[in-house]
């Protein structure tokens, strides 16, 4: 007797066209389904807009805007999709500064510091067990959140709620996993998971040291787009630290660099975009960027990918350049992090120096990639299961 397929409600965050890096973990949703496609069928849902993504002209992704918990109730399970749909900073400052680009009307009417009512999501304490065995929380953050966040009481109290009735819970960062192992008394390592966008399929099976003796010349791609290129002077520094670093670690050989543009899109196409993206990232022997997805998605291809980030910035916030430092020690790939003020202090040569003698041992590199790999199929087969049971 054939099975009826599970009903699956994915809320994500609102992918604008040019957020490649969005864009990315929505589509590791959309793979995740084709993989389950005989056991579960999904529909999608973000807090902001009715709206869709285009690929090729086709639109992949029709988003619902959720206005109220009742659309959920039909569904057999819920996933709260990515980064920082539970993250209080982002439902009280990202939203509603994004509402109010748009002319909301009713934004005007709430208070600096309250929640807009999409964060009805996050309102769940008078919700009923059943309803929220049905939620699965998935490659999330809370680090963004500031001190407002920490005295809203109704607001810890719904997150614990949530987490402790909820079918799996895996946030995307160990910080956030102490966030959450506060929130309910849980393990540490509980809840710990990875980013959402770590789930596309990598393009190549070819390990990086199978890549990297193919000869030829070298390929260096890089993108600037968040807090270097809104700083001439980073972003001069940054351009000169990317030629430098193709000239050392090409040797002999000829070198190539590329901008990746990231962070640059076409509305009528979106995703073609993203994947024409993940095809240059692919021929890369090395990305260098300042973008937290980028970093994900080339490492994921199996690219060795040098971060750079301001070591002064803020703690909190959704953009905050500590996401990226979080990452790189999350996987122990410390070596490969550059700190911004390194480079305009005229230690350029220093750093390239010792990038290009830790990027020379391929053992290394492989095993982070492995790591990486690992860390992403124990987290797949954790959300397939919750996802599809015994199917």
């Amino acid at each position: 007797m054939k099975r009826n397929k599970s009903k699956i409600a994915f809320i994500c965050a609102h992918a604008e066209a040019h957020n490649t890096g969005m864009l990315s973990v929505d589509m590791a949703a959309y793979s995740l389904v084709e993989q389950l496609r005989d056991c579960v069928e999904a529909d999608f849902f973000n807090v902001e807009v009715d709206h869709s993504l285009f690929s090729r002209g086709e639109a992949v992704f029709k988003y619902k805007k959720l206005t109220s918990l009742n659309q959920l109730l039909p569904y057999d399970s819920v996933v709260l999709w990515g980064d920082f749909l539970s993250c209080g900073y982002y439902h009280r400052k990202d939203l509603k500064n994004r509402a109010k680009k748009r002319g909301d009307k009713d934004v005007g009417c709430v208070k600096e510091n309250d929640f807009l009512p999409s964060a009805e999501l996050l309102r769940v304490s008078n919700a009923s067990c059943s309803f929220l065995s049905k939620f699965i929380c998935f490659g999330g953050s809370l680090f963004g959140n500031d001190s407002f966040d920490e005295i809203d009481g109704e607001y810890k109290a719904d997150l614990s709620v949530l987490y402790k009735n909820a079918k799996l819970v895996m946030v995307r960062d160990p910080i956030s996993a102490m966030y959450v192992a506060r929130y309910t008394d849980w393990k540490v390592t509980d809840s710990l998971g990875i980013d959402a966008a770590w789930l596309l399929k990598p393009s190549s099976v070819l390990s990086w040291s199978e890549r990297s003796e193919k000869g030829g010349e070298v390929v260096v791609g890089y993108s600037f787009g968040r807090a270097i290129a809104k700083s001439e002077e980073l972003l001069k520094c940054s351009t000169d630290f990317v030629r430098k670093f193709g000239d050392a670690i090409s040797g002999s050989q000829s070198v190539k660099v590329i901008d990746l543009k990231w962070l640059s899109s076409k509305k009528e196409d979106p995703l073609g975009g993203l994947s024409n993206k993940l095809g240059v990232i692919n021929s890369c022997d090395y990305v260098v960027t300042d973008t937290y997805h980028c970093a994900i998605n080339s490492w994921r291809e199996g690219v060795p990918t040098v971060c750079i980030g301001m070591g002064g910035d803020e703690k909190s916030g959704t953009l905050t350049e500590k996401k990226k430092e979080y990452l790189y020690s999350a996987f122990n790939i410390r070596d490969f992090y550059v700190y911004s003020e390194w480079l305009a202090s005229g230690r350029q040569d220093q750093v390239i120096k010792k990038l290009v003698n830790k990027l020379s041992d391929k053992k290394r590199i492989d095993c982070a990639v492995l790591d990486m790999g690992v860390a992403r199929d124990s987290a797949m087969m954790r959300l397939k299961s919750a996802l599809s049971g015994e199917c």
